[in-house]
């Protein structure tokens, strides 16, 4: 975006000069000493092509003006830009934050929900759930243990 805009600068920077030199050829020859010879101030004042051409001058003028204001507008906006990239990355990275805090969160009452169903199973059924319950489920095997959920932050 950066070598965009830079680009664009520096065409409109291009179509400006090239615009003032047209004017100062355009200038330059109604005012050379020489030119009195060709055309008096007055001939030259009522030339039926002069006006066309300063028109077309003004009108080149004007677009090369347009062209560098929206080259201006839009070099601030992509300054812009980035800092709006900044803020969604940082929300992102607040949403992540919640959600491990609320995964976590649920998984402590889940292992709550465990440790309560264990209780209130028989003895026996307790034994057999045991033996047969996965290594790494420590909420089954732990079931006597207090609930630990944590209150809301």
């Amino acid at each position: 975006m950066k070598n965009e805009a830079g680009r664009k600068i520096t065409q409109g920077l291009t179509y400006l000069f090239v615009a003032l030199g047209v004017a100062a050829s355009v200038g330059g020859v109604l005012f050379l000493p020489g030119a009195a010879r060709f055309a008096t101030p007055v001939a030259a004042q009522q030339d039926p092509f002069l006006s066309q051409r300063l028109s077309q001058i003004e009108s080149a003028v004007s677009r090369v003006e347009t062209r560098l204001n929206r080259l201006e507008s839009e070099s601030r906006l992509s300054a812009i830009a980035p800092r709006a990239a900044d803020r969604d990355e940082t929300a992102v990275r607040l949403l992540q934050s919640q959600l491990d805090v609320l995964q976590s969160r649920l998984a402590a009452i889940e292992c709550g929900l465990v440790k309560l169903d264990e209780r209130t199973l028989s003895a026996a059924a307790r034994q057999a759930r045991k033996n047969s319950a996965p290594l790494g489920d420590r909420c089954r095997l732990d079931a006597g243990a207090p609930l630990q959920i944590v209150a809301r932050p």
